[in-house]
């Protein structure tokens, strides 16, 4: 009966993200990463740093193991009860 989030390189790790996968349901909440690079405050991101471009870049290189990893994809970000919603959703 937890949630925990992850950043992004923790899927990179095998050693860390296994053992989420391994006891639980693990969500990869999926937005469009040029909407995430135009609407957040990248001042205490250090790898939005570089611009955008290589943070595009960053993304496509981290999607296919986001998606190897993930049992569930999320994509609703229109609202966070949405959100919340269709992961309550998938965990019935």
């Amino acid at each position: 009966d937890l949630i925990i989030a992850c950043g992004g390189g923790l899927p990179l790790r095998p050693g860390c993200i296994a053992p989420l996968k391994k006891s639980g349901e693990v969500f990869w909440l999926r937005r469009d990463p040029g909407e995430t690079y135009d609407t957040m405050d990248t001042a205490g991101r250090p790898l939005a740093q570089q611009g955008r471009e290589d943070f595009l870049a960053r993304f496509s290189q981290r999607e296919p193991i986001y998606l190897a990893w993930a049992d569930h994809v999320i994509g609703d970000f229109s609202s966070p009860e949405k959100t919340c919603n269709a992961i309550l959703e998938v965990l019935k």
